[in-house]
């Protein structure tokens, strides 16, 4: 347990410095797109994507968050169809 809350200290120490780089480079980061100047990265998110590295040390995928939608899901549609036809669980 204590080894999973110094890898969150941690994560949240990089995305302060991730963060503190992305401030820095947004100031002069641009590319050509067309005639005009875009920035490289326009959302601190396509930088460093802090949920996708709490996925990582939670130990959770992608797959295992849609599983859960998905269950989660069925259980609210069934809980709504109970609902409406009067019967109670």
């Amino acid at each position: 347990m204590l080894c999973k809350a110094e890898k969150y200290k941690q994560l949240d120490k990089q995305k302060d410095i991730a963060l503190g780089a992305w401030l820095s480079f947004m100031a002069t980061a641009k590319k050509k797109v067309g005639k005009s100047l875009k920035p490289v990265y326009p959302t601190f998110e396509s930088f460093f994507d802090y949920s996708k590295e709490l996925r990582r040390i939670s130990g959770e995928t992608v797959n295992d968050l849609k599983e859960r939608y998905k269950a989660l899901n069925e259980r609210l549609t069934n809980v709504g169809t109970h609902h409406r036809s009067g019967t109670d669980r």
